[in-house]
């Protein structure tokens, strides 16, 4: 099972949206460039259960870390531009220059 890019767009949108919700007080404003791909990672790679219960998956059901962090990176470099553009002074923005 591949991850696609509407996931990886999701993931992304799911630590946007804090940054949206919290304006100035979200953290991720000024979470580093790394700390945005491990979020994602992590959040593509864990499992959910309807319990609220999460757990990483024993399974190499991913086409490998190094793959995932390879797709990772272009969806979130566009992403965090659309911020800059929007106005948000994203540390992590500064540090793909």
């Amino acid at each position: 099972m591949r991850i696609t890019n509407d996931e990886i767009q999701g993931a992304i949108e799911l630590y946007v949206n804090s940054i949206y919700d919290l304006k100035e007080e979200s953290g991720w404003l000024t979470a580093s460039f790394q700390q945005w791909m491990d979020a994602v990672y992590q959040e593509l790679i864990t499992w959910k259960t309807e319990n609220g219960y999460s757990y990483m998956s024993n399974e190499n059901r991913f086409e490998g870390k190094d793959s995932i962090l390879s797709k990772i990176r272009p969806l979130l470099v566009k992403r965090l531009k659309e911020l800059k553009k929007e106005g948000y002074n994203v540390k992590a923005f500064d540090e793909i220059l």
